[in-house]
């Protein structure tokens, strides 16, 4: 079986848990921030997102608790505590930029808040369920001038109406928002523990980093946009600069019963048992390589960040993570959770999707953007299924979907690869038939990676030549119309960034209908209608 290896990480390169614990009589403490806060006895802490710079802390209770509504379906809430911290220089303007040049490369840091205050933060964060502010009250804690806020999330309450108690100590410089979640038939129950634990706030002297106003503020944000740019060599430095910073920043906001390790191609934090640990970290290397070895001609030059694998002990967990961040699909973080079935389930399809677009993002952004639904669906559904058995890869696709397959060209209803292969992103997802659609793009490229095509000259090559013909038409494209040229000013923030590339992956979008004609034309263009019928059975034997 692959061996799980573990690098020790060097104190002066990667420092573990550098910003915030939990300390002495369970108090949880801030030295960058510079308060601490005693949560609720038995809650737990959870990690804070790498990217984060407003969220500071987060704890989860261990306790569920249960609402059932009036049809009988019953939910289950863990109560939550957030610290929120919204830096009055941020809250201003949108930030503060500086660039370190290291080299021919250049790392861009920038600092934002993305809200005004702690209402505006409710406005986007609970606007889905409703809410609105029962009680407010302006005091003192000690000699700190803080407003309580009592708020009820009621209308379309996902799993329930909720409390929320919040106070918000208005400090020199930051006001800090301590916020604390529960299912409303829980709050008079829990009432006093929420008490204790919001009037447990306390600032201390702040000792390690500073706020992030300042140039000096550690961490950063490296823009995907510098990433691109420069030669092959320049861009595997920033690239290199950027997931260390990602590491890092991931590691001063690891709580305690975390652990580190660098696998393989794979740095992982986990909250599990290390045999788990070792089966994730195992499988995510080996569909690494596999994506190495399978599609060598997609970026050749271009570096592949190694991905952060974090892994909650459980959904809940997880969900708790998650809650809160700014999630940009380009970046390099995979969360996942031991779930409550086998390894060879939900999870294992999640993380092999996600490693398959944090490979094709670096390697070749635009080409990942541009594929038609029939490749994009194809080749999450092939890599979905890829499992580790021993040292090898297996392609084990779902029993009950093969099922299905063989029902729908039994019915007359499955579609032909060439028409599935033309099909518009419109056509393939409309209708009730659309998961059909999705099976058949997976049986198509499992085909077209099987030992059956690649003993024929007809097929052998035509999923990489289908592949090299739509990156040389994205070229050309873009040599024409300048669709791959960035604009002139560039994106100051993540959001910024985001946007941008939204905008770049709708562009290949509008381009659709030119991509898949003329992709499809010069990789089949010269097929006969003999070569198609021999093709299309082929494939269906396979289904059978």
């Amino acid at each position: 079986m692959p061996q799980f290896a573990l690098v020790v990480l060097a104190s002066a390169t990667l420092a573990v848990g550098a910003q915030a614990s939990p300390q002495g009589q369970g108090f949880h403490t801030d030295k960058r921030f510079g308060f601490k806060l005693k949560p609720p006895r038995d809650w737990e802490q959870i990690p804070i997102q790498a990217e984060e710079e407003w969220l500071v802390a987060k704890y989860l209770s261990k306790r569920k608790h249960f609402w059932t509504e009036k049809g009988g379906w019953t939910y289950e809430h863990q109560p939550e505590l957030m610290v929120i911290a919204f830096v009055e220089e941020l809250t201003k303007k949108k930030g503060k930029e500086v660039s370190k040049v290291d080299g021919d490369s250049r790392v861009t840091f920038r600092y934002d808040n993305p809200y005004k205050n702690y209402e505006d933060y409710l406005d986007r964060t609970y606007r889905g369920g409703g809410f609105f502010i029962s009680k407010r009250e302006k005091t003192e804690v000690g000699d700190i001038e803080v407003t309580k806020l009592e708020i009820k999330v009621e209308k379309l309450a996902r799993g329930g109406p909720k409390r929320i108690t919040t106070w918000i100590y208005h400090a020199p410089e930051v006001d800090f928002a301590v916020q604390i979640e529960v299912l409303e038939n829980s709050y008079k129950k829990l009432k006093r523990t929420i008490a204790s634990s919001l009037r447990s706030f306390k600032l201390t002297e702040r000792t390690e980093g500073a706020l992030p106003t300042e140039a000096g503020a550690p961490g950063g944000w490296t823009a995907i946009f510098d990433m691109d740019e420069g030669t092959p060599d320049q861009r595997r430095h920033t690239r290199q600069e950027s997931a260390m910073q990602l590491r890092q920043k991931a590691l001063d906001k690891l709580p305690e019963g975390w652990t580190a390790q660098q696998v393989g191609r794979v740095f992982v934090l986990s909250h599990v048992k290390k045999k788990y640990s070792g089966r994730i970290a195992d499988q995510a290397n080996a569909v690494l390589k596999w994506l190495e070895d399978t599609f060598p001609f997609v970026g050749p030059e271009e570096y592949v960040r190694d991905p952060i694998i974090r892994i909650c002990k459980d959904q809940e967990e997880e969900s708790a993570y998650r809650r809160g961040g700014n999630w940009f699909t380009i970046g390099i973080e995979i969360t996942t959770n031991p779930g409550t079935s086998d390894w060879f389930d939900f999870e294992n399809e999640w993380v092999n999707k996600r490693l398959l677009q944090t490979w094709f993002q670096d390697r070749d952004r635009d080409l990942y953007w541009a594929l038609p639904r029939w490749l994009s669906y194809g080749l999450n559904e092939y890599v979905a299924d890829l499992h580790l058995k021993g040292r090898k890869l297996e392609a084990k696709p779902d029993s009950w979907d093969k099922g299905r397959l063989r029902d729908m060209v039994r019915e007359g209803t499955a579609s032909s690869p060439r028409n599935l292969m033309n099909m518009s992103a419109e056509a393939f997802t409309e209708g009730s038939n659309m998961w059909g659609r999705k099976e058949e793009a997976g049986a198509l490229v499992r085909f077209l990676m099987s030992p059956q095509a690649r003993k024929k000259k007809q097929t052998r090559n035509a999923l990489a030549d289908y592949m090299k013909n739509l990156a040389q038409i994205i070229d050309e494209i873009g040599e024409v119309d300048g669709a791959q040229e960035m604009p002139s000013a560039k994106p100051t923030t993540e959001a910024e960034e985001e946007e941008l590339y939204k905008k770049r992956r709708e562009g290949w979008k509008l381009k659709e209908s030119e991509l898949l004609e003329k992709s499809f034309f010069r990789t089949f263009g010269r097929w006969s209608a003999q070569d198609w019928k021999t093709f299309e059975k082929a494939y269906f034997d396979t289904i059978d």
